[in-house]
């Protein structure tokens, strides 16, 4: 038996997979560990060389979750690593996941990401890019919020997981029963299985001094980011449907009204957002479209999301139930 197995599932990410796939393997060279990566595509993945301690297996569902799954079945280790396949590992990460999680069985240690200084280069020579610095969209501690926390060289009790990095005993993934498949997208599965982790006594942490790379070269236009978007309110919408109230969104009935008339000139708008002139001083105008768009995208998804759960899961007799939708996401989705 292995001390660990990484689980990379992944669905056409080309170039951005293989860096990942290509630095996990350096980083186990001196483990006794092995790589899963599971193909979520219908299109065949381009392997790199073969390699004793990698495993490729094709999704025979469909979904991050159910990749995930899958992978963890075939995995022959103590302890499970989920790795998204834009994250870049090392040894050094490694040693701290190791040290920490084999240690105390019942607290999840998450690590810190940044996107990498030569992809925080390119975003600033983008509009969208810009925006996506001036949010702080491109660090975990951005997306969380900053705190004196961050700076010291001790973890930190979290609310939650999220699966860019987790490391989990395979007994217990196995015990709270992996994650729901019924979700059909990356986001709100996390979501599902926090709230099933705390129920088995489960305790969440950041190490903020451990910091990954995360490279979403390939996700850093417009057009990725409304899509995201969308599918991050699908996924909401299914998570809600099914009882998690972490999940739920909600929406004043005017601003149903005001979202539902945009969705028809969307287009319109994301025209504006396109022709707007890539120079800064245009930049706060920019921002305020982004974010209009990105709200209705959201909303867009989490409408369509309502019948969703129920073509996944084939219920009999179910109803949809009325949106109670937030403008914006509990958390990044994918």
């Amino acid at each position: 038996m292995k001390d660990f197995s990484i689980i990379i599932p992944t669905k056409d990410r080309g170039e951005v997979f293989e860096k990942t796939l290509r630095t996990a393997l350096l980083s186990i060279e001196n483990f006794n560990a092995e790589i899963i990566v599971v193909n979520d595509s219908s299109q065949h993945l381009q392997a790199l060389k073969p390699h004793p301690k990698l495993t490729y297996l094709n999704n025979p569902k469909s979904g991050a979750a159910s990749a995930r799954n899958f992978g963890a079945l075939h995995a022959d280790a103590i302890l499970l690593l989920f790795l998204d396949d834009d994250m870049l590992l090392s040894k050094d990460h490694l040693d701290v996941i190791l040290s920490h999680s084999l240690k105390e069985p019942t607290h999840i240690y998450l690590l810190n990401w940044t996107y990498p200084p030569e992809l925080e280069a390119t975003l600033q020579r983008t509009k969208f890019g810009r925006y996506l610095l001036s949010q702080r969209y491109t660090s975990l501690e951005g997306w969380l919020g900053s705190g004196k926390h961050w700076k010291q060289p001790l973890p930190f009790e979290h609310s939650g997981i999220a699966s860019y990095c987790l490391p989990i005993l395979k007994k217990t993934f196995m015990e709270v029963g992996g994650y729901d498949e019924d979700i059909p997208y990356a986001g709100a599965e996390d979501a599902d299985f926090t709230e099933r982790l705390k129920k088995h006594k489960l305790s969440f942490f950041i190490l903020p001094f451990a910091t990954l790379f995360h490279n979403e070269e390939d996700r850093i236009g417009l057009t990725q980011w409304l899509q995201r978007k969308k599918r991050g309110g699908i996924t909401l919408r299914v998570a809600t449907e099914k009882g998690n109230q972490t999940t739920a969104q909600h929406y004043t009935k005017a601003r149903i009204s005001i979202y539902r008339i945009s969705l028809a000139v969307k287009s319109i708008f994301t025209s504006f957002a396109y022709l707007t002139p890539n120079f800064r001083v245009f930049d706060p105008l920019y921002r305020k479209l982004i974010h209009f768009l990105t709200a209705i995208s959201l909303f867009e998804g989490y409408q369509e999301g309502a019948s969703v759960r129920y073509i996944q899961a084939k219920p009999t007799g179910a109803k949809a139930s009325t949106i109670i939708a937030d403008s914006w996401p509990n958390n990044q989705t994918s």
